[in-house]
């Protein structure tokens, strides 16, 4: 079976590195970028089954990420991660075509949960 392809854009290097190791532990293929945009070059070149997108990307927005991200790819899931706990924020993100919004720190099982649940569908 082929591995799903995730890709990570999260301006942490921590994160992304964790992520990683988390995602290649659940037989994923992981893909990280640090900048919005290296990340939106990469949805442009390949092909990927799901993205883990940071709401707070140094100083871009990752909810006009996420818009980009559905104009390249508008059938891709996103998953929306955040160390803001804002109610309104995640709805608007839901909204504007997240699948779903994760609050850091992770709950690892609720994560593996949402990332296993989003790439089977």
């Amino acid at each position: 079976m082929e591995k799903k392809r995730v890709l990570v854009i999260d301006d942490e290097e921590t994160i992304r590195d964790l992520l990683q190791i988390f995602l290649e532990e659940n037989e994923c293929e992981a893909v990280t970028e640090g900048v919005a945009e290296d990340g939106l070059a990469q949805l442009r070149t390949n092909s990927f089954d799901l993205v883990l997108l940071d709401i707070m990307l140094g100083d871009t927005d990752g909810l006009q990420v996420l818009q980009q991200i559905k104009k390249i790819s508008p059938d891709i899931s996103v998953i929306m991660i955040t160390g803001n706990h804002d109610i309104e924020l995640a709805q608007e993100c839901l909204a504007n075509g997240a699948t779903d919004y994760i609050s850091k720190p992770f709950d690892f099982d609720y994560l593996r949960e949402s990332v296993l649940v989003t790439i089977l569908v």
